[in-house]
């Protein structure tokens, strides 16, 4: 069958005969991957600061941040407030450099404006190496953080305190307790120009047992020797238990 010249003509005007040959025609053998291999030279390989482990460590750290690496540095170097949790703060402080990193971060400078050639990790602690004192502005943002919270429990264990204080000074059956007590001692040490004792001498009642049964001691006898309404005794200071687990020494800091 012959086809005219002029349909011919209009056939090939009407398909785009070497895009039809590109796409139906195999490349030959050889010719993607030598593709692949220039893309693979092509790759820059990444500047690392960091071992693995330490890399592997700092990416957890981060991954852990409620906000991004550099809302976090910026929020630390204006002390925003409510922005960041404890625990940003504290998976914060995880992520400056050590003494130790300082001197090879130094060479980071090399690369300001080409922060494309850092690893993740190194790019995103990398404003961390640039603020200052950045210790010092995790614990004060750490310490407006928590102090609501710290005030209200060292006031509310003060109050418990100064209750108990003063369930102690009210007690009538403590007083009688501590005649009682000023009454054996003067037996025990048989000197009857007594007239006083100190509170913390009183643990000194359980230190002191029977020759007969060791399970008794001073302290058991005296509260024997009285009547039933000395059994009452603990209904007079009601808070004593809670007191008693203060640590002054927490509070003192």
């Amino acid at each position: 069958m012959e086809v005219p010249e002029d349909e011919v003509a209009e056939v090939k005007e009407a398909f785009d005969i070497q895009n039809m040959i590109n796409v139906f025609v195999a490349d030959k053998p050889g010719t993607a991957k030598a593709a692949v291999d220039t893309n693979k030279k092509q790759k820059v390989q990444k500047v690392t600061f960091f071992d693995n482990k330490r890399a592997q460590n700092s990416a957890i750290v981060m991954a852990g941040l409620s906000v991004k690496c550099d809302k976090c540095v910026e929020c630390l170097r204006t002390l925003e407030p409510n922005v960041l949790t404890v625990d940003d703060l504290t998976n914060a402080e995880q992520l400056f450099p050590t003494p130790e990193e300082v001197e090879t971060f130094q060479a980071i400078s090399e690369y300001d404006g080409e922060l494309s050639l850092l690893r993740d990790v190194e790019r995103n602690i990398y404003p961390f190496t640039k603020l200052k004192r950045g210790l010092q502005r995790v614990k004060i943002l750490r310490l407006q953080s928590t102090l609501p919270e710290v005030v209200t429990d060292v006031d509310s264990k003060i109050k418990v305190v100064m209750k108990t204080v003063s369930d102690l000074r009210r007690s009538l059956r403590l007083r009688r307790l501590l005649e009682a007590v000023l009454v054996l001692g003067r037996e025990v040490n048989q000197d009857n120009n007594v007239r006083g004792f100190q509170l913390a001498s009183l643990i000194e009642l359980m230190k002191l047992k029977s020759g007969k049964n060791t399970e008794i001691t001073l302290l058991h006898y005296c509260v024997a020797s009285m009547d039933d309404d000395m059994l009452k005794l603990s209904e007079d200071m009601p808070t004593l238990v809670t007191a008693s687990r203060v640590n002054w020494e927490v509070l003192d800091s």
